[in-house]
């Protein structure tokens, strides 16, 4: 359907186009119209945010659709809580990192003080799973409260490192010794350059599981973007235009996937020796992907080469889906099987 359509720079007004189609589905008793209507109330009946949110979803498409458009919603609430407790994991494992090994017992004492002795239940609450630990528990989602009391005890609600300690936190003037061991542990802390950033991130971390009323509206979202995904084609055909993104996931799809490659994927296998790709720096994830496809199973001799050319600082795609942390990610772990080496 790409075939000498014309490739739109900004589609902004076709995504608007599809989307206020798809909206005038509100309101009928149909899959799409109660779909849309269980996101209109999450979104407290503001007409206007829902339309200006799956617009704004459609030039990103090539990064979701995948994943709406096969399996079952079980499926996909695996996946997607998958990837909650591995994002969990890694930045847990960022705070185990910047601790020093010389101040966990303090820490772990100061922490099961504040359970005993916070004022304030809500507080006590936080500092609970301490009770529990002799030690620092594994990086991992399961032990995502005990980790989040971390900046609860250490950082103030803007983010600053404590200096006031109160009877609300179980460090009042009653407890005289414990407020004087954690004003020593801040100070120590305050040294290790990554921490405090990391505590405050690990603030805002999500819990590794939907609660149910949070997975019935990514369902209904699913519903929708299906729909709109499928208005957007429509509308493209009707203006005979297309936007980079439909152009390279019709690219995608004509090669199929490296485990099941098309008939046009083995034939450029044998005919392809060397891809150059200038402005590295403004790929996308699904340019990324064609890289890969293109580049399955190309071996270290076999006489093939792969050349990026790019300048992170000169990054100005970002409006098209370019991130530049891709070619971060090329020059330090390579493209696929092909590994990259930095010139």
């Amino acid at each position: 359907g790409v075939a000498g359509a014309q490739v739109v720079e900004n589609a902004r007004e076709l995504y608007v186009q599809a989307t206020r189609r798809v909206l005038e589905e509100l309101g009928q008793t149909s899959k799409l119209g109660d779909s849309l209507q269980s996101l209109l109330r999450r979104l407290d009946n503001r007409y206007d945010r829902l339309e200006i949110l799956l617009a704004e979803l459609l030039p990103s498409r090539d990064q979701w659709l995948r994943y709406l458009a096969s399996g079952s919603d079980a499926d996909l609430r695996r996946k997607l809580e998958s990837a909650l407790e591995r994002l969990i994991g890694e930045q847990l494992s960022g705070v185990a990192a910047c601790l020093p090994d010389d101040v966990t017992t303090e820490l772990v004492s100061l922490l099961r003080h504040g359970a005993l002795s916070a004022a304030a239940p809500d507080i006590a609450a936080r500092f609970a799973p301490w009770l529990d630990l002799s030690g620092l528990p594994a990086p991992t989602a399961q032990s995502l409260p005990a980790w989040q009391a971390l900046p609860e005890l250490l950082l103030v609600k803007a983010g600053a490192w404590r200096k006031q300690l109160t009877a609300n936190m179980g460090f009042g003037a009653e407890h005289d010794s414990q407020r004087r061991r954690l004003r020593d542990l801040i100070a120590i802390l305050q040294e290790q350059p990554e921490l405090q950033q990391t505590l405050l991130s690990t603030r805002k971390l999500p819990a590794p599981h939907y609660e149910e009323a949070q997975w019935q509206t990514l369902a209904a979202l699913r519903v929708v973007l299906r729909y709109l995904t499928a208005e957007l084609r429509i509308v493209f055909a009707e203006r005979n235009s297309v936007d980079f993104v439909e152009l390279a996931l019709a690219a995608q799809n004509a090669l199929g996937e490296s485990d099941a490659p098309s008939d046009l994927l083995l034939a450029l296998d044998r005919r392809i020796q060397h891809i150059l790709v200038d402005e590295f720096q403004d790929t996308s994830h699904t340019q990324l992907r064609l890289l890969k496809l293109l580049t399955a199973g190309w071996q270290e001799g076999d006489g093939r080469s792969l050349f990026l050319v790019g300048d992170p600082m000169q990054s100005i795609y970002r409006f098209r889906n370019a991130d530049m942390s891709l070619f971060l990610k090329a020059k330090a772990r390579g493209i696929g099987d092909v590994p990259c080496e930095s010139l």
